[in-house]
């Protein structure tokens, strides 16, 4: 393993983006293990599966990180690590705004589990022309309101939350093209994150799928 902090998971997006884009906006030097899964039908799983129980983890799943003898698994824990260690009041500098970033994030894991289930069903596509994230497009006026004139999610300074919503942000726009275009708080907001200098290198190299080869919707770059 790496004497840099290491962050594994699948060769996408998917959860670890945000993690990603975090450790790309501290300017932190990091080894982004990732794990192929196979084509139909199989979606073969062993790159993962053979080595799971050989990294000393706690709780062996992906996404996880490992910084010498420490090591953690579960995305919202590993990306709160990486923005306090490495980053400056990305946490929020008082209770209450820990606790509206903490909202926040909660109410788009909500989404982000929603849209999962969406795009691994094998109808998916039908079911997204039925409408299917219609309630979370609606959800986003919510949001579009709590934004208001802040330049991000809370306040007007970057938090780790804002990397968990604008992938999910940008995901539903990929999705559904013109969904931001309804909010157009929403799609300043969309627009001026993506264009922080801390990130260029990121969204450089960044060429993964949304998600995996199993996905309906997602599963190829062409696709996001």
């Amino acid at each position: 393993m790496s004497s840099k902090p290491t962050i594994g998971y699948w060769n996408i997006r998917g959860l670890a983006a945000p993690l990603r884009m975090a450790m790309h906006y501290t300017g932190t030097d990091f080894e982004d293990k990732t794990y192929q899964c196979g084509p139909a039908p199989d979606f073969d799983r062993s790159a993962w599966n053979n080595e799971k129980h050989n990294l000393g983890l706690t709780y062996p799943n992906l996404p996880y990180y490992i910084e010498g003898d420490f090591k953690l698994t579960q995305s919202m824990p590993i990306l709160t690590y990486i923005c306090e260690k490495f980053g400056q009041g990305l946490l929020g500098d008082n209770p209450e705004e820990r606790s509206l970033i903490a909202q926040v994030a909660s109410e788009f894991s909500d989404y982000k589990g929603a849209l999962t289930r969406i795009c691994y069903n094998s109808e998916g596509k039908k079911l997204v022309a039925e409408g299917a994230f219609d309630a979370i497009v609606a959800k986003l006026g919510n949001t579009e309101k709590f934004l208001g004139a802040n330049e991000f999610m809370v306040g007007n300074k970057v938090t780790y939350v804002d990397f968990f919503v604008w992938e999910q942000l940008d995901q539903l726009e990929s999705i559904l093209p013109g969904t931001l275009d309804k909010y157009p708080q929403l799609k300043g907001y969309h627009q001026r994150f993506r264009n922080l200098p801390q990130l260029e290198s990121y969204f450089k190299l960044e060429t993964k799928p949304f998600n995996n080869t199993s996905a309906a919707i997602g599963a190829t770059v062409e696709s996001n």
